[in-house]
């Protein structure tokens, strides 16, 4: 698994090295570790990440377009923004960032959610098998947009497109067993938290690729908890 760490401070790129390297240790993993002080390398660099340690203030390529071009290599990297502001998180929304993390950092909240990093990473990057008709269709879990309940049926819209399934809404969920990303936006929806990039009491607002975005429903009685459970999947508390 590849892991980048981005920081124009050498002593900020040093502890998080020091922290991955316990979490090596303590979890039994290794990462191929790639360390750089600017993000100016992305504009000669087509390096693909699994995870990226990225800060957003930085000269140059800022944080937050380094993400964007990282998202753009590998649309399923898992990005953790280091920040000491927290006017990011509209932008941090857009770019469908993993968590958001504020500096100075939370040693253990940093751990904590590394881990989830590499269970999202793992989780999100395998294959579903699910019967369309006479056939099979096996779409990975990452590129899921959102279900929708169809006359005992569900409707799975994915970044390649939208297929029927026979699997009813509550057994898809059971299948992909992520709730704390795929979760209710109506009675009738399920949204990937992954690919939210706006959303409010009427319309959810998801990434399909670099050029188009698909929209679904917002139940009013659902706003409070989708926000709530989007907050917690950003900030990862």
């Amino acid at each position: 698994m590849k892991l980048l760490i981005c920081d124009d401070s050498q002593i900020n790129i040093d502890l998080v090295s020091f922290l991955v390297e316990v979490f090596e240790k303590k979890y039994n993993i290794k990462f191929e570790i790639d360390t750089r002080l600017s993000g100016d390398f992305i504009l000669t660099e087509k390096n693909s990440y699994d995870i990226a340690i990225v800060d957003v203030e930085m000269p140059g390529i800022s944080g937050i377009e380094l993400s964007q071009r990282l998202k753009e290599i590998n649309p399923k990297i898992c990005i953790m923004i280091l920040t000491a502001f927290d006017n990011y998180l509209d932008y941090a929304m857009k770019i469908q960032v993993f968590r958001y993390l504020s500096k100075p950092l939370d040693r253990n909240r940093f751990m904590r959610n590394l881990e989830e990093a590499v269970e999202e990473y793992n989780k999100t990057n395998r294959k579903l098998t699910l019967k369309s008709n006479d056939s099979f269709v096996v779409v990975n879990t990452n590129d899921i947009l959102f279900l929708e309940r169809k006359d005992g049926a569900t409707k799975v819209v994915t970044v390649n497109g939208e297929f029927l399934v026979k699997e009813k809404l509550d057994e898809c969920k059971e299948l992909i067993n992520h709730p704390d990303v795929f979760v209710h936006s109506h009675n009738s929806i399920v949204v990937n938290l992954q690919n939210v990039v706006n959303f409010d009491k009427t319309i959810v607002t998801l990434q399909k690729n670099d050029k188009e975005t698909v929209e679904t429903y917002m139940s009013q009685r659902k706003y409070k908890e989708f926000k709530e459970s989007f907050m917690k999947f950003v900030m990862g508390k």
